[in-house]
Order: C-alpha cells, then structure tokens, then sequence
C-alpha cells in the first residue's frame, strides 16, 4: 500500500490525522468537508504538485494516496497499520505539545524519513517509532545524523515487545543516549515509561516502570515527557528501601532473640535421618527375602531330585521353567523336611508345598499363613476318627494349595 501523511490544501501543509481526535474516532464534520475536497481535486501532493485522493474508512488509519499514473519522486511505500496507528498517537501527542509548531509526518530530510517532524522557532525535533529492533549500526548513523543537524530525536518502542524489567540489547542503546525508554502500547493508548533507578540502601540496581495515558502527557522542548514519573519513581525507592530495612530489622530481632543460635535444619535433619534407616531397613528386607528364596528354592530341588532325579533342573542347577512347584506332593513321614515341606503327623504324611508366585516383600507371611493353615487342619484330622471325613477334608486343602498359589492371596489370608 502507498501512503502519505501529508497534502496542500488551500495553501497550507495539512495532516491527515487531522480527522481524528485522541481516541482514534473521526471527526465527522470535517471528514466529510474533506471527502468533498478530495472529490474537488483540493489535495496536492507537496512533494510532485499532482492531485492526491483522501482515503479515510474505518478499517486502517486515514491517508493520501496518488492516482494509479501519477509519477511522484519521493514516493515510498507505506508502513503497516500498526506503524501507522503508532504514527498517528505521536502526531496527536506532537500537535497538544506543540500548538504552534511546524508538525509534520514522514518528512524527508537529507537520506532519512522520520515519523514526526516538530519545528518550532529554532527547535527541532523528531519522534521515531520502532516496532522491530533497528539494526545497531543502522540507528547510530540516523542518530550520528539528527545530532549533526541539531535535531533532538526522541525513540518510542514496540510496548509489547520490550515488556521485561530486564533491557534488551536495543533498549540498552537507546536508553545509553536519551537516558529513558520510552513504549507505546498502542492497544491502551499508553506511554509506558522504564529507568534505572539506584536503591540507596544497598546500592542496588531496580528497573522502574510506570504507564501514563498518552492524552494525559505531553513533550517539552528539551525532550522530557511532562507527568508525574519522577514522583512514582521516588515512592518506589523509599517503599523499597522501607522493605529493605524492614528485613533488616526482623534479621537483627532474631539474631538478637538466639534464634539463630539454635538449629533452624534440626528437624529436616532428623527427617533425613529417619528416612535413611527406612530405606536401610528396607534393604534389609530385601536381602531377607533373597536368602528366603535361596533357601526355598534349594529345598525345591532337593525334594524334586528326591522325587524324580533331578530331571527338571538344568546342568548348572537352575529349575527349568514351567515343570516346579506347581503342586503339592504327598510322601511318607521322614526326618528330611525343607522350607517347604509340612508335617501331617495325624496322617503320618509329608506334604512338600508349590511355590508361591508375585511380591517377594510379601512371601515371609504369606508363606507362615500357609503352613498355619495345615497346622490347623492337621489338629482337626486328629480329632476325626472317621477316615472318609478325614479324606474330604484333605481333598479341600490340597485343591485349595494347588490352586491358590498367589502370594498376595496367602498374605491376606485370615484363619477362620
């Protein structure tokens, strides 16, 4: 899109942003006086004498544009909207500052284009708006060049963009040269102002913020933004320092008091301890249980090899797998018991036990309610004389071992 700012009407230099008041509506009257003007070939472009027409919807910032076969040599192509928003909110922030002056928009001076160009008696001054970082070397030989012509340039950034406390490589260049930064933020009509400010106290170094209504602010001639930032500022330091010095005096308090001579980590300490003999009396169990297994598994093979010959363990002694303990198995009476075997003196039977599968931590018990449970049943075939009882009731166990071969299930289990 080609735009310009500026047209001659009746002989004067005037502004497109003319149409619209501080908060971006249009002055109706005089939009549509000057809608009829531009109809009338009223406009004309400062720079190559041809007619301009006046553009001013609702859509994006007013503007000039030329005729499709006009030839102008100092056209350029126009900003985005957000620039030509920005452009306009200084314009507005120039002409309340400025009453009387000189003001003008995207003026050509020398090989640079400015935003806003202020000429008022002998002062001049420039607002630039940057919505991206300018290339360092680029913005030091535009400012080398405003200062050279003794034109005071002011530079406001993208508030959105520069929203940290923290400054950005550009901001700190900006703010080396003018002392403060200064962010647009476009969408609340706001001047956000940021600086450096030192706390007395400690000699430490704060960034201080502070955003103003743009229609409430106005520029002096020597650059400085009229409102009351230097005041917020004060007050921030002293409710700081105040803060600082509050800190200061409970520290002191408690220094005084021997709080600090008692230990402040004596109970994270005693909870660290605790915890370290949890997980030592954790391991302890752990190897428990492995020396549990061992043992069990040793009284597995010898009972298999008992029975069978060892056919179903490996070479190296290992079980294979699938072919143990899935079973109870019934011997005569003997003196040779392993962990797994239980005594059935009332029936004059060894009963050598399947082992037990899941959470080893939970095998020591469920292993000792297991055999508790024979135990009960072997005191209940003592008092049954009837043999054709005593068969049902060991038919019930041993359908109930054999099929119940879970620990958890043993852990959990309650003795009736």
């Amino acid at each position: 899109m080609i735009t310009q700012e500026n047209a001659c009407y009746k002989n004067e230099l005037w502004c497109v942003y003319e149409l619209k008041d501080a908060q971006g509506n249009y002055y109706e009257e005089t939009r549509l006086k000057m809608r009829k003007a531009s109809q009338n070939n009223e406009f004309v472009c400062p720079d190559c004498g041809e007619y301009l027409v006046l553009c001013a919807g609702n859509k994006v910032e007013p503007y000039f544009r030329h005729h499709e076969n006009a030839n102008c040599p100092v056209r350029t192509n126009g900003q985005g909207s957000r620039h030509l928003l920005a452009r306009r909110l200084l314009f507005q922030a120039a002409k309340r500052s400025f009453p009387n002056a000189e003001i003008t928009c995207s003026r050509q001076g020398g090989k640079y284009i400015s935003d806003i160009f202020i000429k008022d008696g002998n002062m001049k001054m420039v607002l630039e708006y940057a919505g991206q970082d300018v290339k360092l070397e680029l913005w030091e030989k535009k400012h080398a060049y405003y200062k050279e012509e003794g034109i005071m340039d002011l530079w406001f950034l993208n508030g959105k963009k520069y929203a940290d406390d923290v400054l950005a490589t550009f901001e700190y260049l900006i703010y080396s040269n003018q002392g403060i930064i200064l962010l647009l933020d476009m969408e609340d009509q706001e001047i956000r102002l940021k600086q450096r400010c030192t706390i007395p106290f400690n000699q430490s170094e704060r960034v201080f913020t502070k955003s103003f209504k743009l229609e409430e602010i106005t520029i002096d001639p020597s650059g400085k933004i009229n409102c009351p930032f230097e005041t917020c500022k004060n007050q921030f330091i002293e409710d700081v320092e105040e803060i600082l010095k509050s800190k200061k005096r409970a520290y002191q308090y408690n220094a005084d008091s021997g709080i600090f001579d008692k230990n402040p980590y004596r109970e994270r300490e005693a909870e660290k301890e605790s915890v370290q003999k949890i997980v030592q009396k954790s391991g302890e169990v752990i190897e428990v249980n492995r020396e549990h297994k061992r043992l069990h598994m040793e009284a597995v093979k010898e009972r298999e090899i008992r029975r069978d010959g060892g056919k179903n363990f490996e070479k190296d002694g290992t079980p294979r797998q699938g072919t143990l303990d899935d079973k109870l198995h019934r011997r005569s009476l003997t003196s040779k018991d392993g962990p797994l075997t239980v005594r059935m003196t009332a029936i004059g039977e060894s009963w050598d036990l399947p082992q037990l599968k899941g959470n080893e931590a939970m095998l020591p018990k469920a292993s000792t309610n297991r055999k508790s449970y024979l135990e009960s049943l072997n005191l209940k075939l003592q008092n049954i004389q009837d043999r054709k009882k005593q068969e049902l009731l060991i038919s019930k166990a041993i359908e109930k071992i054999n099929s119940e071969l879970k620990i958890y299930s043993w852990h959990c289990y309650k003795r009736g």
